[in-house]
């Protein structure tokens, strides 16, 4: 087959492969397939709520919030009096299956489709204000479709070729702009951060919130537009369309409208934009204070970012959940020892646990144990939180709960039980977890939809302090008297506005008579404390509370209000509390240390930085007051605007549940429901062997390659299809892939007529024609509770008619060992399973820092229709460690048979050119050839057993060459390395003649980026070892070495 048309199809036939691989829905995060969920419809007029049937109630708040949505938005988002208008209903997917606070919209189909996790408690955390999670998530998502149908094109998703419809920050900004207010975590605490530190850009890869900072620009960027131009200006942006294709298409590209419409560049806009916000929050930074004003020097906790960290009771160590850095951003639970005022002592340092370990932490009484909660692979793969607790010393790492959806745990102080915040569908608990019998009981009783973010049981034993988002959207302290049940709230900031208080992270005193917290009310977080009413002395414990209505209130706490399980309403005289710092960065607090003798009160510990791109740890006298005179800040209302200006139509904060908005209620059915994503139809036309146009051996023809997503993920299917015009019968091919995720293993069906990739051969590269198919079912084990660790097994049935092409270049494999390829049919089976366990690193691509794999594979042949008769095993295995300094040391070992007969050109043995080895966007591992090579030599070694094994000692990155070639081509960090690879190739039993091989040398590889995608290729010198002394006499000359080129991925899966 012509080179030409052979470049063509590889390249289709990755697009098409990308196919099912670009999953979508719940499973793109989650990577399971969940087949336990009844999936049920609920139709309104412009929606389909799609939801599992145990989460049966949810459709009727999730249809009023859609509906409102819809409402309001076609009509903000429209120019004329004329609403937007959609063909088809939106779809929008519910899910409780994981602890993924998200939502992701889809610009899919006719109307597009939206998949959003509910029923997660960490909301209350990650966000502020007093919306609630599904209508802001709900809201949020609705928003996304309207815009996509405002932009939308005649070419459909055809348009991302010819302008850029969707700029990630102005999609979501203009979404927070049409749906929410303006608050400290979806925009202010981050900004203000950026904008004083003048370091706007959230594409410098500097700081972990640079994702929340694209929110919050786009957010403020829309508002601030809006404000200033008038909110018709951004429905005339969406409404602005440019001629593509000889006026065929009009698109919408965003650069273009907007300076269509606003008379002004982008680029102007947001210089003028960034002058506007420096004024703002530098206005505010003049009237706050700055870290300098602490009076304190950073505490030495390592880490680039700290979620939490807490002393041990004797003040001896400190516990830390930190990310080491953004390039290994692997969450660590870490205990280091207080130096205290000798900054000069080494340090101990403790690696105790790894993974999404979620804050808080806490130590037992004893200081010998530390508790935490970690996300894990729960029941049906889901990804759940839950309780473990370590050894303060290292070792002894044990899980409490399973599949519990648990978090905050702390210990009693008698340290025979933890307290901690359980979830059971909307609704948080406090429970108490007995250590010796593993027994749980509930200690609160709320119901509805109610979130508890921090719990912390006060030094006597006798309450417990937590953080509540209740019902109706208030956020507020508590306290719970353990021995009665009932829970005061302590009403902190009354004279704050309701979406703005938020008061969280409650930390008691060492003499329990107050706590510590830290408050939102300043769009930045920052200390304040509160003197707490001591429990209830009554002798008797009631019962677990059921649930029920609130209790009266007792005399429990003065000014607080009382109820068992409930929150009542407004406090009347709420506790006077001391504001102990007024930062402009903020500061978060998260422990109390005992009082000495230079700070009577104690301590406080607290979180921050006046950077995006690291935080510090303070410790601070306890009875600190803010530097400034004043606790609020004045900013020009001109400048301000912005901050309050809304849409004019809004949607409510709050939308009671409507059933009657449900037209028609049905089970969900995944067949119907798959959706055309793309196509693309595209002539073709070949020269043929002779490399000239318009000859008898042309091939022409037309191509079509089309993509179907099912929004669950349970279909995918992606089809290439080509008709020779010239020459129908032998040049027209196929390809289709089609996916099934509806049951527990992965289903995958191929069928084909196409040529293979191409792998070397000989001194040529070999071809095939493939006809056949195969099916295959893959099962993701969670047999291991450890992060960062894949375990898989599959199973594959092919059959498939090869033709080798061009045989005519296969004249010269006398001396190789070779075969002639052979046309004939590969009729066989397959099993195999793999193990690898991975942390993440930024320049994993390159050189890993650590990392273990082993894949095992049998493939056996099956002796009818043509297939021979064969068994092959496959061997394969990995690791990676530090070893000599900063260098690490890579080893990988590999054993394969043949016991049969095959076809030639399936051998067994060891190459003469580099296998072409990557991990590929989407489609995963690409392998052109299945045979290694030992470095050093270049000639084959062909026989029916193989071992080949490599050491390399690599080197870290020695420098990064940061150059870019014609906009596209990217050449990144350089690392170097010594290695040694051996092999032994030989024929049955005949060990005693096999061909033995060991090769040296030095690479240099080198990161390539290819449009984004990277990959590994090096160059490299090597040699065989028997010839280093010829080498170093003089005796065999330089240019004996073998000089290669290769791509070749960091691990070989």
């Amino acid at each position: 087959m012509p080179r030409l048309r052979l470049v063509l199809l590889a390249a289709l036939a990755a697009l098409v492969a990308s196919g099912p691989a670009a999953q979508v829905g719940f499973s793109y995060f989650n990577g399971r397939n969940h087949p336990e969920l009844d999936w049920q419809v609920a139709t309104t007029e412009h929606f389909e709520i799609i939801y599992p049937a145990r989460l049966a109630g949810i459709e009727a708040e999730a249809a009023a919030v859609a509906e409102a949505t819809y409402d309001a938005l076609t009509v903000n988002f429209a120019t004329d009096s004329a609403a937007i208008a959609f063909d088809d209903p939106i779809r929008i997917y519910l899910s409780d299956e994981d602890e993924i606070a998200n939502g992701i919209a889809y610009n899919v189909g006719g109307s597009g489709f939206t998949t959003i996790w509910v029923h997660v408690n960490d909301t209350a955390e990650i966000w502020t204000g007093d919306v609630k999670w599904l209508r802001k998530v709900i809201a949020h998502e609705v928003a996304h479709l309207i815009h996509y149908r405002a932009v939308r094109s005649n070419l459909g998703l055809l348009d991302i070729f010819f302008a850029d419809p969707f700029p990630g920050f102005w999609t979501e900004g203009l979404a927070q702009y049409a749906t929410e207010r303006w608050d400290a975590q979806r925009g202010d605490r981050w900004l203000r951060t950026a904008t004083f530190e003048d370091r706007l850009s959230y594409t410098d890869g500097s700081s972990p919130q640079n994702g929340r900072l694209r929110y919050a620009v786009g957010n403020s960027q829309v508002r601030y537009l809006a404000q200033s131009r008038g909110d018709s200006t951004l429905a005339q942006i969406l409404a602005h369309r440019i001629p593509v294709l000889l006026g065929l298409g009009r698109v919408h590209d965003f650069r273009t409208a907007f300076e269509a419409v606003t008379k002004q560049s982008y680029t102007e806009f947001n210089e003028e934009w960034r002058k506007h916000v420096n004024v703002y929050y530098n206005t505010q930074a003049g009237q706050m204070e700055r870290l300098d004003s602490l009076d304190a020097k950073p505490f030495g906790l390592p880490g680039q970012v700290v979620y939490d960290v807490s002393f041990s009771p004797d003040t001896m160590w400190v516990a830390g959940v930190v990310l080491p850095s953004l390039a290994r951003p692997v969450r660590r639970l870490i205990v280091v020892d207080n130096p205290g005022a000798d900054s000069t002592r080494a340090r101990e340092l403790r690696i105790l646990a790894e993974g999404s370990i979620t804050g808080p932490v806490d130590w037992s009484p004893d200081g010998q144990r530390i508790a935490f909660a970690r996300t894990r692979r729960g029941a049906y793969g889901s990804l759940l939180n839950d309780l473990y607790v370590v050894n303060a010393e290292g070792g002894g790492l044990r899980r409490l709960t399973t599949d519990r959806r648990a978090v905050s745990p702390t210990f009693a102080p008698d340290g025979r039980s933890l307290a901690f915040v359980g979830s059971d569908g909307t609704t948080a608990n406090l429970f108490a977890l007995d250590l010796d019998t593993n027994e749980e009981r509930p200690l609160t009783a709320f119901t509805g939809d109610v979130q508890i973010t921090t719990a912390r049981w006060s030094p006597d034993g006798a309450r417990i302090a937590f953080a509540l988002f209740d019902e109706d959207g208030t956020r507020d302290l508590a306290v719970l008297d353990v021995a009665t049940g009932e829970v005061a709230r302590l009403g902190t900031a009354p004279e704050a506005d309701r979406a703005e208080r938020d008061d969280r992270i409650p930390i008691w005193s060492p003499t329990g008579d107050s706590l510590a917290f830290t408050s939102l009310r300043d769009r930045a977080p920052n200390a304040f404390t509160a003197p707490v009413e001591r429990a209830s002395t009554r002798p008797d414990t009631p019962p677990a509370p059921e649930p029920s209505s609130p209790l009266e209130p007792t005399d429990l706490g003065r000014g607080m209000d009382i109820g068992r399980g409930a929150v009542l309403g407004p406090i009347t005289s709420p506790p006077v509390e001391e504001r102990v710092t007024f930062l402009y960065d903020g500061a978060t607090v998260h422990d109390w240390l005992p009082p000495d003798s230079l700070h009577p009160a104690g301590r406080l510990v607290l979180v921050a930085s006046e950077t995006k791109r690291r935080d510090r740890v303070f410790v601070v006298d306890a009875r600190r007051r803010p530097t400034v005179v004043s606790d609020s800040v004045e900013v020009p209302p001109a400048y301000a605007a912005w901050t309050t200006h809304r849409p004019p139509r809004t949607v409510p904060d709050a939308i009671a549940p409507d059933p009657s908005l449900i037209r028609e209620r049905r089970e969900y059915n995944s067949w119907t429901n798959i959706t055309h994503a793309i196509t693309l139809g595209l002539p073709y036309g070949d020269p043929g062997e002779d490399g000239e146009l318009f000859t008898s051996d042309d091939d022409w023809g037309a191509f079509a390659n089309s993509l179907f997503l099912e929004p669950l993920g349970k279909h995918q299917l992606a089809l290439l299809a080509g008709v020779s015009v010239t020459r129908p019968v032998d040049k027209s091919f196929l390809l289709l892939s089609y996916v099934n995720q509806q049951f527990t293993p992965t289903l995958t069906l191929d069928l084909y007529r196409f040529p293979s990739p191409s792998s070397f051969y000989g001194s040529s590269v070999l071809v095939e024609d493939l006809t056949g198919g195969d099916v295959s079912a893959t099962w993701t084990l969670d047999l291991l509770d450890r992060p960062y660790t894949t375990t898989l097994a599959g199973t594959r049935l092919r059959y498939a008619y090869a033709s080798p092409l061009a045989l005519d270049r296969f004249d010269d494999l006398d001396d190789t060992g070779l075969g002639v390829p052979e046309a004939g049919t590969r009729f066989d089976a397959q099993v195999g399973a793999a193990y690898k366990f991975q942390r993440p690193y930024r320049w994993n691509v390159i050189t890993p820092l650590d990392g273990t794999g082993l894949r095992a594979r049998v493939t056996a042949g099956i002796p009818a229709l043509g297939g021979d008769t064969f068994v092959r095993p496959d061997v394969l295995g990995y690791w990676v460690s530090p070893s000599l300094g900063f260098g690490r040391l890579f080893v990988q070992g590999r054993a394969t048979a043949i016991f049969g007969e095959t076809l030639a050109q399936d051998y067994v043995g060891l190459a003469r050119y580099d296998d072409v080895d990557l991990q590929a966007p989407f489609v995963g591992a690409v392998t052109l050839d299945d045979a290694e090579r030992v470095r050093g030599y270049r000639r084959y070694a062909v026989g029916t057993r193989a071992l080949f094994g490599s050491a390399e000692y690599r080197l870290p990155i020695v420098a990064d060459l940061n150059t870019t070639l014609l906009g596209l081509v990217k050449l990144g960090p350089v690392s170097p390395s010594l290695f040694v690879d051996g092999g032994l190739v030989w024929t049955g039993a005949d060990v005693d003649n096999a061909a033995r091989r060991v090769g040296v040398g030095a690479e240099l590889a080198n990161v390539l980026s290819l449009g984004g995608f990277e990959l590994r290729h090096a160059v490299g010198l090597a040699a065989p070892a028997s010839t280093l002394d010829e080498l170093w006499n003089g005796t065999r000359g330089v240019d004996d070495l073998d000089l290669y080129y290769r791509i070749q991925a960091a691990v070989p899966f």
